[in-house]
């Protein structure tokens, strides 16, 4: 439904743990990656513009317009994720799944000086940008150790999850953690939606975890949950909803496409956005942020 295609596929839940997975994936999966595909999308316009704000308010920075955006749509997820852990100017981070490079380009201007990106599927072998680089490159190809591993919303789109969980392991300084973060089936809005929920993105996303799940497979890969912070927003009413009348995300329709609308509907927005933090509270929220330590 992201782009409207409309097809159908089957997914299974674990009577043990909840996760959700899909049966058989799409054999060519990339008529689901086209090149609108918003990790993809360039660094520039209006959208780039909304998203800088968001992020170095998200991180701490005195921004009334980066407030007031976060106050409607919620903070820059990834740049708040990783604030959480309080990290270094100098420490060493690697980005899973980077795509054009948003998340670096956010860090770089912030004033972090290690970062390396990898994207199989990026469209070049390197992507350079101020402060940061992105490679063509998996996980188990990586060489180093790092402070930091990220992944935003990548590892849900995984199909072996346990060989990348023990590759993160295998990269990790000794003191190092990994910062993943997912959208989770134990929650509100896949009771509520069900398979209108907008995070259940099918094909892209191979498995919805939950955090029991998440707990098990860390186990087997060496690693712990040292913490879990939700952080779903109001992407899952107004997401859903769409989808609830069967309209596409990249529609005319859609807050993605339509800045009035986005405007028009700010009163709306932060209802949602209130909804969403209470959720979080509860541990109900549809998406979380898992940190994983090396298991002594």
């Amino acid at each position: 439904m992201m782009f409207g295609f409309r097809d159908r596929f089957e997914y299974l839940e674990c009577s043990a743990c909840g996760t959700l997975s899909i049966c058989q994936p799409p054999e060519d999966l990339g008529k689901y990656y086209p090149a609108q595909y918003y990790s993809f999308r360039p660094l520039k316009g209006f959208y780039h513009f909304v998203k800088c704000r968001q992020a170095r308010y998200s991180f701490g920075a005195n921004d009334l317009l980066g407030f007031m955006i976060a106050r409607f749509l919620g903070p820059e997820g990834s740049v708040a994720a990783l604030k959480h852990v309080e990290p270094e100017f100098t420490s060493r981070i690697l980005d899973v799944g980077s795509g054009s490079g948003a998340f670096l380009h956010y860090l770089a201007r912030l004033g972090f000086k290690h970062l390396l990106g990898i994207d199989p599927f990026l469209p070049s072998a390197e992507l350079q940008g101020k402060g940061y680089v992105v490679r063509k490159e998996r996980l188990a190809d990586v060489r180093g150790k790092f402070d930091i591993i990220t992944l935003n919303h990548v590892f849900e789109h995984l199909d072996d999850p346990l060989v990348t969980l023990q590759e993160i392991a295998r990269h990790l300084s000794e003191d190092g953690v990994a910062v993943i973060r997912i959208p989770v089936a134990d929650s509100f809005a896949w009771r509520k939606f069900g398979v209108n929920w907008v995070q259940l993105d099918c094909p892209r996303h191979l498995f919805l975890h939950t955090r029991k799940g998440l707990t098990l497979l860390a186990g087997k890969a060496g690693l712990e949950i040292s913490d879990v912070v939700y952080d779903s927003t109001s992407f899952q009413f107004w997401g859903s909803r769409l989808y609830h009348r069967d309209i596409p995300l990249t529609s005319k329709s859609s807050l993605l496409n339509n800045r009035w609308k986005l405007i028009v509907q700010l009163p709306q927005l932060f209802l949602f956005s209130r909804h969403a933090k209470r959720l979080n509270n509860l541990g109900e929220g549809d998406s979380a942020c898992f940190y994983l330590v090396r298991r002594d």
